[in-house]
């Protein structure tokens, strides 16, 4: 899924579409999720009205298992 190519300091360029086609579920469903994660401070939502939305993985939780495979 997206988040095997989600390293610190790349960027992946996916929209909720693609994520809830990804998932087999709603775009609400992903929609909802992005709003929880942004609220664990996870990930950052920037953009706002009609314009695109970017999203920052802003968690340390991200990026863990290179950092791990490096450190072995």
């Amino acid at each position: 899924m997206p988040a095997r190519y989600a390293f610190p300091g790349t960027t992946v360029n996916m929209g909720q579409r693609r994520i809830a086609n990804l998932l087999g579920t709603h775009t609400e469903t992903v929609n909802l999720a992005l709003h929880e994660l942004e609220e664990r401070k996870h990930i950052c939502i920037r953009g706002a009205g009609k314009a695109r939305r970017i999203y920052h993985l802003c968690s340390s939780v991200f990026g863990q298992s290179s950092v791990l495979a490096l450190t072995k």
